[in-house]
This record gives structure tokens, sequence and C-alpha cells, in this order.
């Protein structure tokens, strides 16, 4: 359900917010025009002045830009940003690049309980409702990358579509979560396959693998997602990413 300005609060921050978020779960699409400052003032029922505050902030910060005599669009380099900082390398794109085709085999996907361990991880509460997602990469037939997928899930969101393995991080959040992720952070480690990760992987016991664990966490640093990837040691990767100087 899309959320609604509550005028006891910041009104110019609760448009931004709302903005940013229809860009980064693609709403908005990069480089097709927005709503104008009269329509979203009119749908959103604040004042214009409010609006172009929202959009002043937003065009700082990168996330739009704004043609003179023409109107204002989503920055496409948020979408790369978003997704190659957030987790996510955008692992099928990078296949495609490197002349391989690319193949999605989703692993798993439940509206659960937190584990023990998941707890930690997103420092929620025992038992709170999280979506798992489990899916592995493959180029030309062979497996490149599995990415494990935790997210908290919103009490009011419905039950899992089909699509559920297959859309984007950030998608998963607006759809989900219904939070706003601010930063991300992320570690990565050398680790050695183990029995499972061999037969995902397709690769020998003890195999070098770049595990990469990524957490979305929101303004006030609470966790809302984390994504934990492997790639076999065979298999390198390049990030990408605009520097905001």
């Amino acid at each position: 359900m899309e959320r609604t300005i509550r005028k006891a609060k910041n009104v110019s921050q609760q448009i931004e917010e709302l903005i940013r978020e229809r860009i980064l779960s693609g709403a908005y699409p990069a480089d097709q025009r927005m709503p104008s400052e009269d329509a979203l003032a009119q749908e959103l029922a604040v004042s214009r002045a409010s609006v172009r505050s929202a959009l002043g902030n937003l065009t700082t910060a990168g996330y739009i830009r704004r043609r003179h005599g023409d109107g204002t669009y989503p920055c496409a380099d948020v979408f790369e940003i978003g997704i190659r900082s957030g987790k996510m390398w955008d692992v099928m794109r990078q296949i495609e690049e490197s002349g391989r085709k690319s193949t999605l085999q989703p692993l798993e996907q439940q509206l659960r309980p937190a584990t023990e361990s998941e707890t930690v991880l997103l420092a929620c509460s025992a038992g709170e409702r999280i979506l798992s997602l489990k899916r592995l990469f493959l180029a030309d037939g062979k497996p490149v990358a599995l990415i494990e997928t935790i997210l908290r899930a919103d009490e009011s969101c419905g039950e899992l579509a089909n699509d559920a393995t297959v859309i984007s991080p950030f998608e998963a959040l607006a759809r989900f979560c219904r939070r706003i992720p601010d930063y991300t952070t992320a570690d990565f480690t050398a680790v050695a396959a183990d029995e499972a990760l061999s037969l995902i992987l397709h690769v020998p016991i003890h195999s070098p693998l770049l595990k990469l664990v990524a957490t979305l966490s929101d303004a006030e640093g609470a966790p809302l997602m984390t994504e934990t990837e492997y790639y076999p040691g065979s298999e390198g990767f390049r990030l990408r990413a605009k520097l905001m100087l």
C-alpha cells in the first residue's frame, strides 16, 4: 500500500523519502520523465513548495536530474550504484557482458520466522517474520554465484508471488519490508567450500571461494536486509561505482 504524507512530520522530508523509494524500486524508471511538481503536489495533497524542496535535495544527492523545459528524470547511475553497492553486483548483466549466457535458478523462497543466527544479522526479535531467498546464477550452464538473501518482512505484506526470486533487492525491500535503505556495509572474506557449497557450485570440497556479506540498513542503523554471496575462486568480478565528489 502506498504511504501517505503525514502533516505532523517534516512534509518535504517525507516527500523526498517517498520519491527516493519509488526511484530505487523502479516505480520511476531511469530516463523516463517523472510526474511534474504540480502533479506530485496534487497526488500527495501537499504544497508545490514542499515538492520543489524535496526534488532539490534529490538533485543534490544525485538521484534525479532536471532538464530545463523538459522535466525531471531519475539518474541511471542510481540503479547501478544501488545494485552494486547495495548487495548485489548485477550478476546477470556481468555474465552477459562477458559473452556468456546467463541463467537464474531459484533454490528457495519463503516467508518464515527468523532463526537464532538471523536475528543477530538483522537485529530483530526471535521469531520475527523474514523473507528468505536463495538463488544460483549460471554462466553457460556453469554455476558462478550463489546469493542468499534475508530481509525483514512487514507484517502487513501478503503472500509470496511467483516472481519473488527474480526481483531486485530494492524491489524486495519495497514490496516486503516497506522501509527505505540508507547505506550499506560489505565484508569480503576468503573461505573454503564445504560439502553443501561444493554440491551447489560444482566445485571440489575445500576449494577457494570468495564470500561477500552485504547489509543494507536504514538511516537509524537498523539492518533491513543481508545478502551472503559465494563466488568460485576461478570467477573474478569487477566493481564499478560512480564517485560522488
